[in-house]
């Protein structure tokens, strides 16, 4: 990577303040990060209630380290913000260790610490990495928390956000401008720091079914009809935004794949009327809810029809197809897994003219 690269990467403002060292680092600092005492008061979480990146631990999750043992502890691994505002002041933020820093801010507050009558200057250990933009520090925690079972797909979802990752911002882009969102941390039992703007969104946790959706353009065997990454989903979440605002379990995940999957099964918009398929799936009979209780009935014991997005495709269809010509072939019957034949039902149905 030459300093060009890393300049971009870090969004420095001034190239002549960036030096390599013969480690690759930057201004000298220490690969390993440095060694520090900081006291509690100092350590922050840039948590999503302040608009930050990170969940604020649950006190459920603090129980496990009641039984404090300084051996045991480990050291954090904190940055020292380069950048910003952030510059001058004294503030570490903790990038792994947010759940132990609580359990102890929380035992000194109680006098339940093992060093008793301590206060909020107690210092514990930690290894410091200086951070030079905000894209920075949150590619260094994605390295330090990927694998980390407390890391959710939102949480690497908004850290993905604050690093600029192209594929999450398109990703937020196309279900925004469906009147969606992606969950924000542990929302649930804290919402008061979401806008109004959003609360009026549909918010959908399945960010992994979302991400899923729109690489199945880049990966699918329909790419010449799906056109491009991120246009099965724009059009999925717009039939959930026209169909499936207000009604109940349209957020979830398992629907919306399903969806998406009857929409790639019949190759797209080419071979479809929306405004059909929206009218017919805006039916209450048709909603998820009923989809979700329905759709089993076309569970088959093994093959395609076994996977929950293909019989739940299936359900769609059904429903699709009673409204359309006879003429328009039952694509998703007539598919047994087999992608050349996939292929070859769609583009027979491209010749269909609707409307004639």
């Amino acid at each position: 990577m030459n300093l060009e690269q890393i300049i971009d990467m870090f969004d420095f403002k001034n190239p002549n303040e960036v030096v390599l060292t013969d480690k690759g680092t930057l201004n000298g600092d220490d690969p390993y990060g440095a060694d520090e005492r900081v006291e509690v008061s100092r350590l922050k979480i840039d948590d999503v209630y302040h608009g930050g990146y990170q969940r604020s631990p649950k006190n459920s999750d603090l129980t496990k380290f009641e039984n404090y043992d300084h051996a045991v502890f480990n050291r954090l691994i904190v940055s020292d913000r380069q950048w910003g505002s952030f510059k001058d002041e004294d503030t570490r933020w903790i990038l792994n260790g947010g759940h132990r820093t609580t359990a102890v801010k929380k035992m000194i507050r109680e006098g339940t610490f093992i060093d008793r009558d301590v206060g909020m200057d107690y210092k514990l250990p930690a290894i410091v990495h200086k951070t030079y933009s905000q894209k920075h520090e949150a590619a260094l925690f994605l390295k330090l928390n990927t694998g980390n079972k407390t890391l959710t797909a939102v949480d690497k979802f908004w850290v993905e956000i604050l690093g600029e990752e192209d594929e999450a911002l398109d990703i937020k882009k196309i279900t925004e401008n469906n009147r969606c969102r992606i969950a924000k941390g542990n929302e649930k039992s804290n919402d008061n720091f979401i806008s109004v703007e959003d609360k009026n969104r549909l918010r959908i946790e399945a960010v992994g079914k979302l991400r899923h959706i729109y690489q199945t353009a880049e990966e699918g065997s329909g790419k010449d009809l799906l056109a491009e990454k991120g246009v099965l989903l724009d059009n999925t979440l717009h039939i959930v935004n026209k169909a499936w605002f207000t009604a109940k379990k349209a957020e979830q995940g398992v629907i919306i794949l399903g969806l998406a999957t009857f929409l790639e099964l019949y190759g797209h918009k080419e071979l479809l009327d929306m405004k059909t398929l929206i009218n017919v799936l805006s039916l209450e009979e048709n909603h998820p809810q009923n989809i979700k209780e329905k759709a089993s009935e076309y569970r088959e014991p093994e093959g395609v029809f076994n996977k929950k997005k293909y019989y739940m495709a299936k359900f769609i269809d059904k429903a699709y197809s009673k409204n359309i010509k006879s003429e328009i072939k039952d694509l998703v019957n007539g598919y047994t897994g087999d992608d050349e034949v996939l292929e070859r039902n769609r583009k027979n149905l491209l010749a269909i003219k609707r409307g004639n």
